[in-house]
């Protein structure tokens, strides 16, 4: 069973420490751009909802403009309601991200503290590698903690 040498331990330790703090770095950004684009629409709807209101409380035939804002910010906040949650999912992508960081991290520890297989330990490391937005971490994770 071949396994590291001092120095390639250093260098793989390295390495793994800066893909997990990538991946982090991944994870934090999908965080933010799915609290952004929650609030993004928060504030569509609550305008669509606010010109709503005043329409509603109107005596007389209400401004054009307040019915052509409220249609506008409704049907923006459908369409874009609609369109991101068919095509994106940031607290999946976040968990995935976060998933391979501690993969990674599994990685980092069982080099540090055992004498891995280096075939085994290289096979896990490249399948990390393969992961990114659209594939899941979830089988890649179960591995890197065999």
């Amino acid at each position: 069973m071949p396994t590291f040498t001092s120095e390639e331990k250093r260098s793989l330790e390295r390495d793994l420490g800066l893909r997990i703090a990538e991946c982090r770095r991944i994870a934090a950004y999908n965080q933010r751009w799915d609290i952004a684009f929650k609030v993004l629409l928060l504030v569509l709807t609550l305008g669509a909802t606010v010109c709503s209101v005043f329409i509603a409380n109107y005596t007389e035939k209400p401004p054009a403009a307040l019915a052509i804002a409220s249609a506008i910010l409704a049907g923006a906040s459908t369409a874009l309601s609609a369109f991101a949650f068919s095509q994106f999912n940031f607290a999946a992508r976040q968990t995935n991200w976060s998933a391979k960081a501690n993969a990674y991290d599994a990685l980092r520890v069982e080099l540090l503290y055992a004498e891995p297989d280096k075939i085994t330990f290289v096979q896990r490391m490249n399948q990390l590698l393969r992961i990114d937005d659209n594939t899941s971490a979830e089988p890649a994770t179960a591995n890197a903690k065999s």
